[in-house]
């Protein structure tokens, strides 16, 4: 009888604890349970005024309901919109409505700009990516907002905190 070499059997242990540990997370822990605090799939998101992408560039930036071109306050709510491609001329967002295909959450430890001695110093960006589809406009990719926050008591964005980055130029629609 063939038995299976040990170092095997530890790579079936190994693999067996990663499908048991990442199947039991459904969505981080910093993530409001309550469906009416998150945007989900099938929720719209509808462009109220035209935005406009530069030229040589694949995205807008929204913040405090105003495009931002230069720097973004990174500890308060920013989205942008992200298109398909970069063009050689300005892409234009016209008003419409785009459907959530997907949500996805990430964090990522960001490094402060001045380190502060003895403090932890750590933060932590965490951003939300909306799958947006729309047929009258296919080029539009995504909306990622997003937000530097504590690495200890920081947190996803929820919707209201979303809409006020967007405020009236973009509206969030729950279904």
């Amino acid at each position: 009888m063939n038995k299976l070499p040990l170092r095997h059997i530890h790579r079936l242990i190994l693999l067996l604890f990663v499908v048991v540990l990442f199947s039991c997370q459904d969505m981080p822990a910093n993530v409001s349970s309550d469906p009416a605090e998150r945007i989900l799939n099938g929720d719209r998101v509808r462009v109220v005024s035209e935005l406009s992408v530069p030229a040589h560039k694949a995205s807008v930036m929204l913040q405090h309901g105003r495009i931002i071109n230069e720097s973004v306050d990174r500890f308060e709510a920013s989205c942008r919109f992200v298109m398909k491609a970069i063009r050689n001329a300005p892409q234009k967002i016209a008003p419409g409505e785009f459907r959530v295909s997907n949500v996805r959450y990430w964090e990522d430890f960001v490094a402060p700009d001045v380190r502060v001695p003895l403090s932890g110093g750590e933060f932590i960006n965490y951003e939300i990516t909306l799958r947006l589809q729309s047929e009258k406009q296919p080029e539009v990719y995504s909306l990622v907002c997003q937000h530097d926050d504590d690495h200890v008591y920081g947190r996803h964005l929820n919707v209201r905190e979303i809409q006020q980055a967007l405020s009236r130029l973009v509206r969030i629609i729950k279904h």
